[in-house]
């Protein structure tokens, strides 16, 4: 399973992959060394349009996927 979760959502969305996604991911996540494996940057601005604010969503390995992609 992978979650993703943004700020815009009180829910964890939780989505079934199959082993071969799994696979592929596996790899993704070695290139990047990173936590994320879909890293999007994106630029959000306040109300007062002066204040820039930076947040980073992306899909992250649940640890139940990090330990199935370990084992395979």
């Amino acid at each position: 399973m992978v979650y993703s979760t943004t700020q815009l959502r009180v829910k964890t969305l939780y989505i079934g992959l199959a082993d071969v996604v799994i696979t592929i991911l596996k790899y993704l996540k070695q290139d990047t060394n990173s936590e994320w494996i879909f890293p999007s940057p994106i630029e959000v601005i306040a109300n007062t349009g002066q204040m820039q604010q930076y947040t980073t969503h992306g899909i992250k390995i649940a640890k139940e996927l990090e330990y199935k992609m370990n084992n395979t």
